[in-house]
């Protein structure tokens, strides 16, 4: 599963930008949110259970940190599969409630949602495929090391090589 937002408005990366997606709680438990505009990995959810209202936790995290004076994404739209978490009544008003729009892909579509499944891909890739945790709290510190590694460590080359967070200052001090 995962999810897409699209901002409308101001946005330095109106293209194509993708401010939060969300990806359920597997064994691997990868919960993330991120925008191709800038790479970044928002947020996560890291629990043996990830259903409607943690993925609303985690909406709420996310846009408090992205617009931080309002707390609502008014005009934003979000871009989600249908995984049970995002078909549930109460994640769908939680999401109105932050202004956000929501948007299902067509069932059994993972290819609608391609930007959120190829950072999937990279992230098994370079984090976790290779790896078997033998405690919860080993996987948990792991993520946790992975999200900050991904984020202000590892340079991309479609940014410039640059990192994520570098990446994201840029782009917020040419838009203002």
């Amino acid at each position: 599963m995962g999810g897409r937002v699209e901002p409308r408005g101001k946005d330095p990366c109106r293209r194509d930008s993708n401010d939060s997606g969300t990806r359920s709680c597997t064994r691997r438990a990868r919960a993330p949110v991120r925008p191709p505009c800038t790479a970044e990995w928002l947020g996560y959810v890291f629990d043996k259970r990830c259903g409607s209202r943690e993925a609303s936790a985690l909406l709420d995290r996310v846009v408090q940190e992205r617009f931080p004076e309002a707390g609502l994404a008014p005009g934003t739209r979000l871009r989600v599969d249908n995984g049970p978490a995002y078909r549930a009544d109460a994640f769908r008003a939680h999401a109105r409630a932050l202004g956000l729009e929501l948007d299902h892909i067509q069932v059994r579509t993972p290819e609608d949602n391609g930007v959120i499944e190829s950072f999937h891909a990279g992230l098994d890739r370079d984090y976790l495929n290779a790896l078997v945790f033998d405690t919860f709290a080993e996987a948990e510190a792991f993520l946790a090391w992975a999200f900050e590694d991904y984020n202000a460590v590892k340079p991309m080359r479609r940014l410039r090589w640059r990192t994520p967070r570098e990446y994201h200052e840029e782009v917020v001090k040419i838009a203002k």
